[in-house]
């Protein structure tokens, strides 16, 4: 695992970040959780497209992490759903290096990433994602 990355002042005069990570993949959704666990931010996990949108529709979060590739539906059809009742921030991440990023970007994802996840790259976009949302 990288090097703990801590929040920046700026983040800890916010106060954690709430992040829902939607990922099918037990020990990626386990690694995910436990690094932003460790840098600070609160952390909720689901394992499906529709148990994250129960989560992202019941609790007020900072920020949305989904895999693209789901059981029971893409997570581009998850941040699309969503995109309807709330304007989270979102980050996708997937197994894939192809277009897919382009289409994570017109469905509602802020940023892209591919698993591996570099997490020290993960956590300053994070920073830069939800700065600018704050900023609006």
């Amino acid at each position: 695992m990288d090097k703990l990355v801590r929040p920046s002042q700026s983040e800890s005069d916010a106060g954690r970040l709430r992040i829902l990570v939607v990922e099918d993949h037990q020990n990626s959704a386990e690694v995910i959780s436990l690094y932003l666990s460790m840098n600070g931010h609160v952390v909720r996990v689901a394992c499906s497209a529709e148990k994250g949108y129960e989560l992202a529709c019941q609790s007020e979060f900072d920020l949305i992490i989904s895999d693209v590739g789901l059981p029971d539906a893409s997570g581009i059809e998850l941040i699309r759903r969503i995109r309807r009742t709330r304007s989270t921030p979102a980050i996708a991440i997937s197994g894939f290096r192809n277009d897919e990023s382009v289409n994570t970007t017109a469905a509602g994802f802020e940023a892209h990433f591919v698993k591996p996840v570099d997490f020290e790259a993960l956590c300053a976009e994070i920073a830069r994602i939800v700065g600018r949302h704050r900023a609006r």
